[in-house]
């Protein structure tokens, strides 16, 4: 039984898959490389790195509108393809509205945002980070659209297509660093100019090639369909975003506190982190997604549970093997890419980095692990324990910052892996429970 689970299982397409994350990793690795290369660890820096994180975990939370659509779209597939091909349509349709309205109301409160993410900062630089968050808002019109084609093309099997899509957002920004590196520009003004221009450009290409899928007459039954989406998605979402917006938001606050080049530390330590995670778990996390949304609404329990053993094997064995040999490997040449890079970081900046994704690498394993019960949770629509999780989660990290004060940037990741830790353990139980439940109803 379990030859069939080879690491990757000597899969053509499992290989395809990892060389497509590679590829996804490599567009936000080489954007790393050029702040590195450009600004070290000043303030710059900070407020480049502070602006690109930032709004990646906005365009995740401006799926609010959007976030259930695999869920959905799986169940429209049961009813028949005509009935999946509509709901595709106003799914997409839905998609942009949704991501239009979140930019707007972002740009609005932008500057309260920085209030909450950049504290530590003073006036001048949270107004060049307030700027810079403006030039890149466009990808928040387009990460709902981005999202529904993704579980598209999932659930039709087209995961390589589906992981392509995530490396948009980085391609553009690499392209408009490499141009005013080309140019001897510097000045994050002229970078933020250069990016709205480019995400406005791809925007209005993406809507002239895709305006096929629009549906510009909503029936009564569709706008049914929107409101039902609309709620499930926003449920998840906000009980999701308890703890990925909040955490952001709250270690983005403690690291503006700390000395300058803080954020860029832990930034270029993350991005380090975010490629072995990217790599090893990103296609299978998909993948075991799509499968437990199909998994999960199987009638008989005992099938379901086979069903779910099944992929739970075929993803933690080729996650924990390659995830901890490729985060030993980058940590082993860290320093000569550093030193490749730029002749500008002292040995302590170097060690601190290292040590820095020892702990968020840490966290990332924890998370990976969390994502089989995470699975059937989300299938489930389980939203309470969700969000009951994820609030006992962000709130143990809250208290502790404040009644603990966290000065290095390790203690910071060791506290955030720790408290993960309870996470992993709480949502294990919940995702136990969730499926006893479900065999004791089903028969």
């Amino acid at each position: 039984m379990f030859s069939k689970f080879r690491i990757f299982s000597s899969n053509r397409r499992s290989w395809l898959y990892s060389l497509i994350s590679l590829l996804n990793v490599g567009c936000g690795l080489a954007v790393t490389g050029l702040i590195w290369y450009r600004y070290n660890a000043t303030q710059e820096s900070d407020i480049l790195l502070l602006a690109t994180s930032s709004i990646s975990i906005l365009a995740q939370l401006s799926l609010v509108g959007v976030e259930q659509v695999l869920y959905f779209y799986s169940d429209e597939r049961k009813k028949s393809p005509q009935a999946a091909g509509h709901f595709f349509k106003l799914a997409f349709t839905w998609a942009l509205v949704s991501g239009a309205g979140f930019a707007c109301l972002f740009i609005v409160l932008a500057k309260y945002f920085l209030l909450m993410v950049g504290s530590g900062f003073s006036e001048a630089a949270r107004a060049q980070t307030e700027y810079l968050l403006l030039c890149l808002s466009p990808q928040l019109v387009l990460s709902p659209a981005l999202h529904v084609l993704r579980a598209k093309w999932a659930l039709d099997e087209k995961f390589g297509r589906a992981y392509l899509l995530s490396a948009v957002n980085p391609l553009i920004l690499l392209v408009c660093l490499v141009v005013t590196l080309v140019v001897g520009v510097s000045d994050l003004t002229t970078f933020g100019n250069l990016s709205l221009g480019i995400f406005v450009l791809f925007l209005n290409l993406f809507l002239a090639f895709n305006r096929k899928y629009l549906v510009l007459n909503p029936s009564r039954s569709d706008w049914g369909q929107i409101r039902a989406l609309l709620f499930h998605s926003s449920m998840i979402k906000g009980a999701n975003s308890v703890h990925g917006f909040l955490v952001q938001a709250l270690s983005s606050s403690i690291l503006s506190q700390m000395a300058t080049g803080s954020i860029s530390i832990f930034q270029y330590a993350k991005k380090l982190a975010d490629g072995v995670f990217a790599i090893t778990a990103g296609p299978q996390v998909m993948i075991y997604h799509s499968r437990c949304a199909t998994a999960v609404s199987a009638t008989i329990p005992t099938m379901v549970r086979i069903e779910l053993r099944k992929h739970i094997i075929e993803f933690l064995k080729p996650f924990i093997s390659l995830f901890l040999a490729m985060a030993s490997l980058i940590y082993l040449i860290t320093p000569f890419a550093l030193a490749l890079v730029s002749t500008n970081f002292s040995p302590p900046i170097i060690d601190n980095i290292r040590h820095v994704y020892l702990g968020i690498v840490l966290w990332y394993f924890i998370l990976g692990a969390e994502t089989l019960s995470v699975g059937v949770i989300l299938a489930t629509r389980s939203v309470l324990s969700l969000f009951g999780v994820n609030f006992v989660f962000i709130l143990l990290f809250f208290a502790w910052s404040r009644f603990h004060a966290i000065e290095k940037i390790v203690e910071l990741v060791i506290t955030m892996a720790g408290f993960q830790l309870i996470s992993f353990t709480l949502f294990t139980g919940a995702a136990y429970l969730i499926m006893k439940q479900r065999g004791s109803n089903a028969s």
